[in-house]
């Protein structure tokens, strides 16, 4: 499998749209790349996928902590992306009714 990461946004969307990019994934957390790089037909990962990823082959044993520390330093994540990683990953605590 190739991953193509680029941590220049404005150069990796020019290269993602106009279809430069040949690989089976690209790694993006930024929401504009993303939906671009979906449009033209790539897999997208972000770094949350990539933790849950790890976490299935047994690299890491939760994620949560990992998204703490993420959050520490100001990665921006949504409540709702946080609890469907954690739901995936197997971390969101059950609630009671």
């Amino acid at each position: 499998m190739k991953a193509v990461s680029d941590s220049t946004v404005l150069i990796g969307l020019a290269k993602i749209e106009n279809k430069e990019i040949q690989a089976d994934l690209v790694l993006l957390d930024e929401e504009k790349a993303r939906k671009s790089a979906l449009r033209a037909g790539f897999k997208v990962m972000g770094l949350i996928g990539i933790l849950i990823v790890a976490k299935r082959i047994g690299l890491i044993t939760d994620i949560g902590t990992h998204i703490e520390k993420l959050q520490k330093e100001k990665f921006r994540l949504s409540e709702k992306i946080v609890n469907m990683a954690l739901k995936q990953a197997g971390e969101l605590p059950k609630l009671f009714c």
